[in-house]
């Protein structure tokens, strides 16, 4: 079965455009939103300067893995209260010990890494684990 192409973004800023496009984009964490991606960017900005943008990238599946960091990240909502907090978590623990029994126990559910949609799905990001080609690169 041949993998899947996946067009994906990642967020950053103009300071890194030229090496980007010449040598790639090295194992970077990418998003479903382009909205998320635009958050990345403007992160980016705060740290380094410069101008955001956001890249759309051409990968396959099998490059793709669980984004841990942000999936193990505090997350906050605006407007909302513990208790919807915690049902959204009861949801999402029922949905995937339903649909995936075998990463329950105790309580806890332990993603395999290469389960990529789990981490879309939860905090829309993955990680890409290899360099991404320039060719397999655009602006948008």
């Amino acid at each position: 079965m041949k993998n899947k192409e996946i067009k994906l973004y990642h967020g950053t800023t103009n300071e890194h455009l030229k090496n980007i496009f010449k040598y790639g984009l090295k194992e970077p964490y990418l998003s479903s939103s382009l909205e998320l991606a635009e958050y990345y960017a403007n992160e980016a900005v705060y740290i380094c300067g410069r101008e955001p943008i956001v890249l759309k990238v051409l990968v396959t599946s099998d490059v793709l893995s669980v984004d841990f960091f942000s999936m193990e990240e505090p997350v906050g909502f605006e407007n909302w209260t513990i208790n919807d907090l915690e049902n959204k978590v009861e949801e999402v623990y029922d949905r995937l010990s339903k649909e995936h029994p075998e990463w329950c126990e105790g309580g806890y559910i332990t993603i395999p890494s290469a389960n990529y949609k789990v981490s879309l799905e939860t905090v829309g990001s993955c990680k890409c684990n290899t360099t991404i080609p320039p060719q397999n690169i655009e602006s948008t």
